[in-house]
């Protein structure tokens, strides 16, 4: 056992660099990133209703070690959402020690990622949470680390630990204060809403956030998601819940000449959205070509075209017939995934037209062809194809400096269709009324 360590030593220590130049650490984010993992497991064995996840032994360390990776059977929530987030917090620790966006996500695999699924879970390692946390863990910490060192040199610093909290530990262990980067959070909103879900009268309440890092029009990127757009919605009922995120961050862009009046972008991004629900679960970690331009129009008005042409790299959507109650939900502590991992093709269009007079017209629209993963078929399930479209259009008015208030409708369209069961289709359609409070 001595001899390992001392390797595991070794290892880490054959990663160490430090250059006055760029400041960047290799040693403390790995061995910070193993203590995360190993808070987490402490945290799932005494302090949730999960302990059976927390009580790791040598055994299953063993078969860890030594089994094939599998498609696991976890929740959506836990594998879509929470997984994603922990990578963030592995990614984040790494950008703070002065790693680069690659550094990072390559450490957020490589001791984050990794070490969790091997020796911190009784559970066979999962080819699905290698890959969200790590593509999904870089997309969001690499918005929640720009969101940290841009509040961090504001009034509202405070905000910064709550945004990425290693990175905030960091700075008072190690005074590794945050570099004041040269683009900032150009757009900052947060929104109230009450809206309905028209298919059953359920009344939701709810706020949101809309952050634009950076210029997305005519943008020649530096480095990756020093530009980036990020949309978070979360409402509730007492019977209900509704959640939302969508997101895109620039790898690579160049500005483009699309006409007079115009700034345009051409690049690559990686975005990670969901839809989480009652009725919706829906997922997709995606990377691929964008185009966005602004143009300028006569009476002072704009009209944007944003277009994303994107290979979903990983994606979930409900098994229908879990939803509608022909097959029972699993029972408490019962695992068994309830909903298909996909690949396939995304496609996301907005087109926005606005005017101080006149107010701001939004039209949204995004397909994703899912595309089953024959080993990853869930329980019951059947192999086949998913088609997702969400629809929506939104008018906003300004009622004051800064202040404005508005209306909009999503609907959501799905279409199953399976090998080995009945093809099925479904909707839903969200109307709300909102005001908006622009800080940026």
């Amino acid at each position: 056992m001595r001899k390992v360590f001392l390797l595991i030593l070794l290892y880490l220590l054959s990663f160490y660099v430090y250059s006055e130049e760029e400041k960047k650490h290799y040693v403390i984010p790995a061995a910070e990133m193993l203590a995360e993992s190993g808070m987490l497991l402490c945290f799932n064995r005494y302090a949730t209703p999960w302990k059976n996840y927390g009580h790791v032994g040598w055994s299953d360390i063993e078969h860890n070690l030594t089994s094939s990776w599998v498609w696991d059977q976890d929740e959506f929530n836990i594998n879509q959402i929470c997984h994603p987030y922990q990578g963030s917090s592995y990614f984040t620790t790494a950008r703070s020690a002065g790693l680069n966006f690659w550094e990072s996500a390559a450490y957020t695999t490589l001791f984050g990622n990794i070490p969790w699924e091997l020796f911190c879970e009784c559970e066979t390692p999962a080819l699905n949470d290698l890959i969200i946390t790590s593509a999904g863990g870089a997309s969001i910490g690499e918005m929640f680390h720009r969101f940290f060192a841009d509040s961090w040199h504001t009034n509202f610093r405070w905000m910064s630990y709550f945004i990425a909290p290693f990175e905030g530990l960091n700075y008072h262990l190690f005074k590794w204060e945050p570099a004041q980067g040269t683009d900032r959070t150009e757009v900052l909103e947060n929104i109230m809403f009450v809206g309905s879900v028209l298919n059953n009268n359920t009344f939701l309440t709810g706020i949101g956030i809309n952050a634009v890092y950076g210029k997305p029009f005519g943008h020649d990127t530096k480095e990756p998601f020093d530009s980036f757009e990020f949309r978070l919605r979360g409402c509730f009922s007492t019977d209900n819940y509704l959640c939302t995120l969508f997101s895109d961050g620039y790898l690579w862009s160049r500005k483009v000449n699309a006409g007079l009046n115009s700034s345009s972008t051409l690049g690559m991004s990686l975005h990670y959205n969901f839809i989480y629900s009652e009725n919706i679960n829906y997922s997709d970690n995606s990377l691929g070509f964008t185009f966005k331009s602004r143009s300028s129009l006569p009476y002072n008005a704009l009209f944007d075209i944003k277009l994303h042409l994107n290979w979903l790299i990983l994606g979930g959507t409900e098994y229908y017939r879990f939803m509608n109650g022909d097959i029972p939900m699993p029972a408490s502590g019962e695992e068994r995934r309830t909903y298909d991992l996909c690949t396939g093709e995304n496609i996301k269009l907005e087109m926005i037209l606005s005017q101080d007079g006149f107010g701001k017209l939004i039209f949204f629209g995004m397909f994703s062809g899912m595309h089953t993963i024959d080993d990853a078929i869930p329980q019951d399930g059947s192999d086949g194809f998913t088609s997702v479209v969400l629809l929506g259009a939104s008018y906003e008015h300004k009622l004051a400096k800064n202040l404005y208030a508005g209306v909009s409708y999503h609907s959501y369209f799905k279409n199953g269709f399976y090998d080995s069961d009945d093809d099925k289709s479904d909707s839903w359609q969200f109307l709300s009324f909102f005001c908006k409070l622009k800080v940026r």
